[in-house]
């Protein structure tokens, strides 16, 4: 696109845009105007409508009292049915309104008299009909809610008078009924139109419709809630006029006006497509004489153009034949001619300094290119030297990314091993620590069993003994009392009594049963130690995983039973062929970290079942929980939550690998405040069975058996029986 082209297009565009701009700055008045109009000419509908129904309806209202005054009252006392038919049919004559008829119903709500007769219907109670019941509590006459008639199945609005007697007694109503759809009442605002299509209806609050052109439509309520927003806010008390879009999804030009005394509303509506015509029809016409102006502003600008952009072209065409100056360019054939067609272009006015510039640029830029090369000549050996430099550069910089490589592939290899390293010796440390434990408890069972065997053999021997004392005893007392006479008797019982030989005799049993009893759990803690450690089961031997857990249980006990009521729940589990004293040493870790969970007193379950050839354990607690970032790193060597010097964060990374070398895997579900589950999941072994033995019978230590005082007191009395 050359510069005359780009010239005519900008004349255009700007002469379109300036004609675009007025045009919708006139378009926008004479809219705004126009809506203006429109919007109050609809609203005036709605108003003078709405002023023709309160003046019908208020009309009504007074011809109704009016009628009433024209009662006789006798004639209603007494129900002189002929004397007030007679003057319902003048009434009715006088007052054409009311074409449905006229009827009086007494205090009862009973038909007294109507007209036009009929006698059928005489004497039916009406007392149920709204207008009946309003003006009795009223007291004064009102305008009925329209119904449809049963009689002739037309829509009547009703119009009552409140019928009473001189000191003010009840006698009954007067309703006056008129036809709604009568052409000569309201009936003719249904033929009213607003356009071509628009057109006028009434409702009322309970959004019943009253008038409606569609006479299918009157007396129904078929506008739900939300079909139409301004119908809505209208019966919430909001009127006037704007767009909005009815109940059959039409956009529409809507007025609302309320009926001065009355619960009614008049709308009237026209589609907006037909309201707004004249605004699109100008909104056309505005457009077209734009588009025709911006075309004949392009004509003319292109003429105009054209013969202003001719020197310029004249020029343009001596620049391009121009050749490029070099060293011979003044022996080149033609340059002079060329040279020579610019001199008279430098006295035109539009282009004469144009074309001095150029004839200027021509010999400065044959001066420039001839330092321009000799420029490039030393540039170019620059330029050799910088890429010899580089090409060594590029060498040095391989070689120190492969040594750096080097380097960090070593230092990674440097720090895994140190980990392993470290790894291995915490193991190592707590293997010795274990071993260490069992070595030491072996040494103290064996150094408590003999003793303790002594203290039980002679607790056993003295119970026998004291049973052969008191069997003495008591038949010395015997002998005594048949020796001795009364006096003598009761001072030697005085003498027991003060003694209290008697009770001695009684709490040496219960005393022994204490010894024993002590003597008992002495040698059960014992086996528990040992049984813990494993001292004597360095290799895998078969187990029962609820023999383990017991043995556990009664080590830590001391640390669980301040923080936690344990709840134990195991299940019948096959023999599993394991490092009994590694296991202990996970369980151990697990419950006293459960313990450390819990703040106050809580609960610590311990489950253990089997399922798919795998032995699994379930330890929960109540405590804290664990955060999600914590669990992530929970089996990482020397992590711990725990303060400096109070923790190593070796237990749970230890617990991990004697699993995982067990062949099974740890599971861990924890919610922060609700508490932790640890599922220990550990393998069979190929010859393990698949259901669980009978319960293990409680293991004999070698101690003998201990018994009772009650048994050697027993046995005592056998043997002298016998």
């Amino acid at each position: 696109m050359n510069l005359r082209h780009k010239t005519s297009l900008l004349l255009g565009v700007v002469v379109s845009l300036a004609l675009t701009v007025s045009g919708f700055c006139m378009h926008f008045l004479y809219e705004k105007a126009l809506r203006a109009s429109v919007y109050s000419s609809v609203d005036m509908v709605a108003q003078s409508t709405a002023a023709t129904i309160a003046n019908y309806l208020a009309s009504g209202f007074r011809e109704a009292r009016a009628i009433a005054l024209t009662l006789p009252l006798d004639a209603l006392k007494n129900n002189h049915i002929a004397v007030l038919e007679k003057q319902l049919r003048v009434m009715a004559d006088s007052f054409p309104n009311f074409r449905n008829g006229l009827f009086i119903l007494n205090a009862e709500g009973d038909l007294l008299v109507d007209w036009p007769p009929h006698p059928k219907k005489r004497g039916r109670n009406f007392s149920f009909r709204p207008y009946f019941q309003r003006t009795r509590e009223a007291r004064h006459g009102i305008i009925g809610d329209p119904y449809r008639s049963a009689r002739t199945g037309q829509p009547v609005l009703t119009f009552t008078a409140y019928l009473q007697d001189r000191q003010g007694n009840f006698l009954g109503v007067l309703g006056c009924s008129a036809q709604l759809l009568d052409p000569a009442g309201l009936g003719a605002l249904r033929q009213k139109r607003l356009g071509q299509s628009g057109y006028i209806y009434v409702f009322d609050v309970s959004r019943k419709i009253i008038l409606h052109p569609d006479e299918k439509r009157i007396l129904v309520s078929d506008v739900p809630l939300g079909a139409n927003p301004m119908f809505d806010r209208a019966i919430e008390g909001v009127d006037g006029v704007g767009e909005t879009v009815n109940s059959r999804g039409i956009s529409m030009l809507l007025a609302l006006r309320k009926v001065a005394g009355s619960t009614w509303i008049v709308g009237a509506q026209e589609p907006r497509i037909e309201a707004l015509g004249y605004i699109h029809l100008a909104e056309l016409q505005i457009a077209l004489a734009s588009l025709a102006c911006a075309l004949l502003a392009a004509v003319i600008g292109w003429i105009a153009v054209g013969r202003l952009m001719r020197p310029l072209h004249e020029l343009e065409d001596i620049v391009e034949q121009l050749p490029l100056p070099d060293a011979d360019v003044a022996s080149r054939p033609g340059k002079g001619k060329i040279l020579e067609r610019l001199l008279p272009l430098q006295k035109n006015p539009e282009v004469g300094g144009l074309a001095r510039v150029v004839y200027a640029l021509y010999d400065k830029l044959s001066e420039a290119l001839a330092d321009s090369r000799k420029g490039n000549a030393e540039l170019q050996s620059a330029q050799d030297d910088l890429t010899q430099a580089l090409d060594a550069s590029w060498q040095l910089t391989e070689q120190l990314e492969s040594n750096h490589r080097i380097l960090s592939e070593q230092a990674a290899a440097l720090e895994e091993a140190n980990r392993q390293l470290k790894n291995t010796q915490s193991q190592m440390l707590q293997q010795e620590k274990m071993a260490s434990i069992g070595q030491l408890a072996a040494g103290v069972a064996h150094e408590i069993n003999n003793p303790m065997g002594f203290i039980t053999s002679n607790l056993n021997t003295l119970g026998k003994y004291l049973a052969k004392l008191r069997a003495a005893d008591k038949e010395q007392t015997t002998l005594l009392t048949e020796l001795m006479d009364e006096e003598q008797a009761e001072a030697y019982r005085r003498l027991r009594r003060k003694s209290k030989v008697d009770i001695v005799f009684e709490d040496i049993p219960e005393l022994l049963d204490e010894s024993l009893d002590g003597a008992k759990r002495v040698r059960d803690i014992v086996q528990n130690l040992k049984t813990f450690s494993r001292v004597d089961q360095a290799e895998e031997t078969e187990v029962n995983i609820n023999d383990c857990l017991d043995s556990t249980l009664k080590i830590v006990w001391n640390e669980l039973k301040y923080k936690a009521e344990v709840k134990k729940d195991f299940g019948e589990l096959p023999p599993l062929k394991c490092h009994p004293q590694q296991l202990n040493q996970v369980f151990m870790n697990i419950l006293v970290n459960a313990a450390n969970a819990i703040e106050e007193r809580g609960e610590i379950r311990i489950r253990t079942w089997c399922e798919q050839r795998q032995v699994k354990v379930a330890i929960t607690d109540n405590g804290c929980g664990i955060p999600d970032e914590v669990r992530e790193r929970i089996f990482e060597p020397f992590f711990t939550t725990k303060e400096v010097g109070k923790g190593t964060g070796l237990g749970m990374s230890i617990a991990y690998e004697i699993i995982q070398k067990h062949g099974g895997r740890i599971e861990i579900d924890s919610r922060v405040g609700e508490g932790t589950t640890f599922t220990i999941i550990l393998p069979l072994d190929e010859t393990a069975v698949d259901d669980a033995a009978a319960d293990d019978q409680p293991a004999d230590h070698g101690q003998g058996e201990v018994r009772t005082w009650e048994k050697l007191l027993e046995e005592s009395r056998t043997q002298e029986t016998g």
